[in-house]
């Protein structure tokens, strides 16, 4: 936001998607879309929805697995409803566990649950 004050408009480059393990919340019409357009990417896709299933994209995880599922993904969309059951999904301990640290903040040793080696 810096930059935009001062008007300066710089290109910012991010890694790619291509090959990297995706999870797409909300496995609606949207959230199947999503996924759909990932396979271009070459992606393998996570999908998450508030029941678990199998439905004929493939496995549906359960909302309930998504501390377990988080360190193990490289980027999330999130293409879930705002409702009183998913305003609060993503937060300060969500994003912690993402990152392989524990609820505290500390990061987790390397081979504990939850850790995540990051991708360069």
């Amino acid at each position: 936001m810096h930059r935009q004050g001062a008007r300066q408009w710089l290109p910012e480059y991010r890694s790619t998607l291509i090959g990297k393990r995706v999870m797409v919340v909300g496995h609606g019409a949207v959230g199947a879309a999503v996924a759909d357009r990932l396979s271009v990417f070459r992606c393998e896709v996570v999908l998450v929805a508030r029941t678990g299933r199998t439905a004929p994209t493939g496995l549906v995880h359960g909302v309930m697995e998504l501390p377990k599922l988080l360190p193990t993904v490289d980027a999330v969309v999130l293409c879930a409803p705002l409702t009183e059951h998913t305003r609060c999904m993503f937060g300060a301990d969500t994003r912690e566990a993402s990152e392989g640290r524990s609820p505290g903040g500390e990061r987790r040793p390397r081979g504990t649950p939850g850790h995540r080696r990051r991708s360069q």
